[in-house]
């Protein structure tokens, strides 16, 4: 009994520690692409990314946008600075971008 009361404390701890080390976005009222096909996307192309609806919650707001013919993605800081700006031909590459910006800000 206590061993199994040992690895649920250990497992609540291991779990507890990898969530603050997670990068919080909170996708921007006006992207104009859905927030599950970003959140896929970043999953795929980041680790260490945790989706929020709160905005007073996130570490960064991401204004997501399909022009006619480009990805246009603005990741802002939640006080509404812009910190970085990418604009591709397919959202892939956009979201590459975004994540290899957070990823030298950690």
């Amino acid at each position: 009994m206590r061993v199994t009361k040992l690895l649920f404390m250990l497992l609540l701890f291991t779990v507890c520690l990898k969530g603050q080390n997670q990068t919080r976005i909170a996708l921007s009222p006006r992207s104009t692409l859905p927030m599950s096909l970003v959140a896929q996307g970043l999953d795929r192309k980041c680790s260490g990314i945790l989706f929020t609806s709160d905005i007073s919650k996130a570490d960064y707001v991401l204004e997501a946008s399909d022009t006619d013919v480009r990805y246009e993605f603005t990741l802002q800081s939640p006080s509404g600075d812009v910190l970085f700006h990418t604009s591709t031909r397919k959202p892939d590459n956009a979201m590459k971008d975004v994540c290899k910006f957070i990823g030298k800000k950690k």
